[in-house]
């Protein structure tokens, strides 16, 4: 060894891991900003696959995992909201079926389904006003079944089918 010679072994070699542990932050972050970007976009179980896979070769990597939480989560909470939104959809469109119902049966079963849907939602209004609606039509229709009229027509008001039978009176 030369005097003052200093040996650079050790600092090279922590300069290498240190730049080594840089890129595989680099590449743990990059995977977290792909799926987050899945995610932007609703595609929720492309970016749960992205980050199982990212996972795989970046075990406990926090970030990932973070991530991972963050997107189920979502995904959870969007799948919530679709299943709400068919079930509003639903029952809301329930009255105008009552009103097509043939029997008593029918009604019956929508009315049931109706109660069945608000109970879902107890604390949301729309779906409590949905199945008062639904208790509303499927009186009309009750009357109408025991009377032995029915509904207008599709497409039809019950203005317009009273406006028909005064012209036809004529």
């Amino acid at each position: 060894d030369l005097v003052g010679e200093v040996d650079t072994a050790a600092l090279r070699t922590a300069i290498a891991a240190k730049a080594k542990e840089l890129q595989e932050r680099a590449a743990i972050e990059g995977l977290a900003r792909e799926a987050e970007n899945l995610r932007s976009a609703g595609r929720y179980d492309e970016a749960l696959r992205s980050l199982d896979a990212a996972l795989r070769q970046h075990p406990g990597a926090q970030p990932l995992t973070s991530a991972r939480a963050r997107i189920e989560n979502e995904r959870q909470e969007a799948l919530r909201r679709q299943a709400r939104d068919r079930a509003l959809a639903e029952i809301s469109a329930m009255p105008d079926a009552v009103q097509q119902a043939a029997n008593e049966a029918v009604v019956s079963g929508l009315v049931l389904r109706s109660e069945a849907i608000a109970a879902e939602y107890p604390s949301e209004k729309p779906f409590k006003q949905a199945a008062q609606a639904v208790k509303k039509a499927a009186k009309r229709r009750r009357t109408e079944l025991v009377r032995g009229t029915s509904a207008a027509p599709a497409g039809f008001s019950p203005q317009q089918m009273a406006l028909a039978g005064g012209i036809a009176a004529l």
